[in-house]
């Protein structure tokens, strides 16, 4: 498959419009220290991030929420992939995912956007188990998203809740790698 990563040009704005007539699935951009996308209907509610957090014990868990009624699991999402822990700014906000009937809550640097997606390759080759395509940066497949040139990555951010549920137990550090404890 051909790949235009070029800026985008009038032409993409026609095809960003098809993407939409044709009922191309929305995608969120945001920043954990890197651009990724994930499915809008994958983020249940964005919420601000909060000005305190209850406390835990866990190791790789920022703390926990109340909210609706429930306690929620804050998560910083650049650490579960294996990246520096990413301080708290203006526009740091939670990405809410829920998850076999339970919240979980990534704190992410910031949103970029809202758009279809325009490209994909059905066939491309990921690393990893197929179960966890997705789940980290490696897994996770590219796709193009509105105007903008990039390929990014896709990340399902219910399989990353999914494997942080299965296994709190090895709930990364700053030291620990992630991404060496999901990709088995």
């Amino acid at each position: 498959t051909a790949l235009n990563t070029a800026p985008a040009h009038q032409g993409e704005a026609a095809s960003v419009a098809a993407a939409v007539a044709s009922g191309a699935p929305s995608y969120l951009t945001f920043s954990i220290g890197v651009d990724v996308v994930t499915q809008l209907d994958h983020v249940t509610e964005i919420l601000p991030y909060p000005e305190t957090l209850t406390a835990t014990a866990l190791g790789g868990l920022l703390g926990l929420i109340t909210h609706r009624r429930a306690a929620v699991p804050v998560f910083c999402l650049a650490t579960l992939l294996g990246r520096t822990e990413r301080p708290v700014g203006t526009a740091t906000c939670l990405l809410l995912v829920d998850v076999d009937g339970g919240p979980v809550a990534f704190a992410v640097d910031s949103l970029r956007s809202i758009a279809p997606m325009t490209w994909t390759d059905a066939e491309q080759t990921v690393r990893g188990a197929a179960a966890d395509r997705g789940a980290t940066l490696r897994t996770a497949p590219l796709v193009r998203v509105g105007e903008d040139g990039r390929l990014l990555p896709d990340l399902d951010l219910r399989a990353v809740a999914r494997r942080v549920q299965r296994s709190p137990a090895t709930i990364p550090t700053q030291a620990t790698s992630v991404d060496r404890l999901l990709v088995r």
